[in-house]
């Protein structure tokens, strides 16, 4: 019997995910997105897990779709609404928890859109960033053309898409996409080490207020800056908790 697609376990505050699809370089397919999508829910639903940390096992973090999947669809537009039938990205999206993926090797295509949609990214500085859609014949369908300008400069964003460039994770910590550095062989331990120092001291001291923060962050950014300010007064009162926005500054 194959390994599971996705593996999980837990030592809270923090749940590990990790994609493991190693002979294919974690290539998405339908066994790992539903694994993926299962995990997340596992990990929203208990009260003990504040974080989520997602590590690809092999030579990679994440190389976009299993084109032996999903080659088998003759319409492009089919391949992106199976991708949704599930919704990985949603649920990332609007995780409780604050969410990490720790990258290694190559992160492309939806690999690299799965780590924006996070909301700390750590990196090897050898690994290799990519979204390579565009010399497919095809847009970047699983968040990278909204996230990637969100996170660096549009400009920046649309020449890496266009010219379908990459660039290493020393590159992507110097411009803010990844938050640290972390060598490939102990991405595990560094990534926990990490955290114990710069996130776990803040949860143990109000794990509330972080999440409040995230989620603010989160949805602010879809705001105009006076609905965010009035949110941002909710929020640090402890009357807004990152659930549904209210419709009005006392809702």
């Amino acid at each position: 019997m194959d390994d599971p697609a996705v593996l999980y376990d837990r030592e809270p505050p923090w749940a590990w995910v990790r994609l493991n699809r190693p002979q294919v370089h974690n290539a998405f397919n339908v066994e790992l997105r539903d694994g993926l999508h299962e995990a997340l829910g596992t990990a929203e639903a208990d009260p003990e897990v504040l974080g989520v940390a997602i590590l690809g096992e092999g030579p990679s973090f994440g190389t976009g779709g299993d084109l032996r999947e999903f080659s088998l669809e003759p319409r492009p537009w089919r391949n992106k609404l199976i991708r949704r039938e599930r919704d990985v990205w949603g649920r990332l999206l609007h995780h409780r928890c604050l969410t990490a993926a720790a990258v290694h090797g190559n992160v492309a295509g939806s690999g690299l859109e799965l780590a924006l949609y996070c909301d700390l990214r750590l990196a090897d500085p050898e690994s290799r960033w990519l979204l390579p859609e565009t010399g497919l014949g095809m847009i970047p369908g699983a968040g990278g053309t909204q996230l990637l300008p969100r996170l660096a400069r549009p400009g920046r964003a649309l020449k890496w898409m266009l010219a379908g460039e990459s660039i290493d994770g020393r590159e992507a910590h110097r411009l803010g996409l990844a938050q640290a550095l972390i060598p490939a062989a102990e991405r595990r331990q560094a990534a926990r080490e990490w955290f114990a120092q710069r996130i776990d001291p803040l949860l143990a001291r109000d794990a509330g207020a972080v999440l409040r923060l995230k989620a603010l962050l989160r949805q602010g950014l879809d705001l105009p800056l006076e609905r965010g300010l009035d949110l941002e007064r909710l929020a640090a009162h402890g009357r807004w908790g990152g659930g549904r926005i209210p419709t009005a500054p006392d809702g």
